[in-house]
């Protein structure tokens, strides 16, 4: 338990940080950068399995926080319970580094940026995947998905199945895409109470989508789509 900057194993993983192999259980609480395993990641974690419940308000991340652009996640397994309020993800809060063959399950909720993986993504995530129940909460309920909550990065190789619901920008695997999604899948109910909703991406702001499926069911209100 801390302020900001708070992680299950460590606060901060710098640049020559490795991470590897570790498996983590428990509750951890902050306010911002806060993650299971480490807040603020510039450095790398392998291999590892968490499973925790994570509490914060901005960059909430089952596994990290914050990972930054030098940073690197790989065959990480979470199973979460996390809760926050913006860039919030099963696995990662704010994505600006690499995520790679890592997986979430759980339940997950938030206000804005709300992901089953990641919350918020600038980075590049291949090979991923998230059976994870995400609701958006309070005020906001901006930017849901079941992968993603707002991908301005690469996304390729993913599939997300877990129920989403919120409120503007919702999607069963991304809420916003202005980045690229190639070769994903998702089939869980969405549910929008307001503006954008879409089985695949709720709003494609200027992004690029190639090879993509959505299977689940689709309610919403105003701009509603089966795949955008």
């Amino acid at each position: 338990t801390g302020n900001n900057t708070v992680g299950g194993l460590a606060g901060r993983n710098d640049a020559r940080g490795t991470v590897r192999n570790v498996t983590i259980s428990g509750n951890t609480v902050g306010d911002s950068q806060v993650g299971g395993v480490v807040g603020f990641n510039v450095g790398s974690i392998q291999g590892s399995t968490v499973s925790v419940s994570v509490d914060g308000a901005d960059g909430v991340g089952g596994v990290v926080g914050n990972n930054l652009p030098e940073a690197t996640v790989r065959d990480v397994t979470a199973s979460n319970s996390v809760s926050g309020s913006k860039n919030v993800g099963g696995v990662v809060g704010f994505n600006d580094g690499t995520i790679t063959a890592s997986s979430a399950g759980g339940e997950l909720s938030g206000s804005d940026q709300v992901g089953g993986l990641v919350g918020f993504n600038l980075g590049t995530i291949q090979r991923a995947q998230a059976s994870v129940d995400v609701t958006a909460n309070g005020t906001g309920g901006d930017d849901v998905g079941g992968l993603i909550g707002d991908n301005d990065g690469n996304l390729r190789n993913a599939t997300a199945s877990g129920n989403v619901s919120g409120t503007e920008d919702v999607g069963g695997l991304a809420g916003d895409n202005d980045g690229t999604v190639r070769n994903a899948t998702a089939s869980g109910s969405v549910t929008g109470t307001d503006f954008a909703t879409g089985g695949l991406v709720g709003d494609n702001d200027g992004g690029t989508i190639r090879n993509a499926t959505a299977s689940g069911s689709v309610t919403g209100t105003d701009v509603v789509g089966g795949l955008v």
